[in-house]
């Protein structure tokens, strides 16, 4: 029997917000009904999403506030991204030539 696709998703996306792993667990076996295979496939999705994170996470500019903005400055590394110097500024922003340290 194919099991809808929208099924499980809904039982999925109801599953992440329970407040922890034991009631999330407890919560698909519930919403699955003892159906085997929408248990597996709904398992899954729940795997995927525990190794995607958050591309917010130790994000440095997660930390910054109006009050408290991020200091970008010629040395600085974002990401994989050394900054060499400034080459223009404007009213969305500053623009920096930038030096890749690491493959992507």
């Amino acid at each position: 029997m194919s099991i809808p696709a929208n099924q499980a998703r809904a039982i999925f996306l109801e599953a992440i917000e329970q407040p922890d792993a034991g009631e999330r667990a407890k919560y698909i076996a519930t919403a699955c009904g003892g159906d085997a295979e929408l248990q597996a496939r709904v398992e899954r999705l729940m795997r995927s999403h525990e190794q995607l994170g958050s591309f917010h996470e130790d994000s440095p500019a997660a930390d910054a506030t109006i009050d408290q903005p991020t200091v970008e400055c010629p040395g600085a590394q974002i990401g994989p991204y050394k900054l060499l110097q400034q080459i223009g500024e404007g009213g969305m922003g500053v623009v920096y030539m930038a030096e890749q340290e690491q493959p992507v």
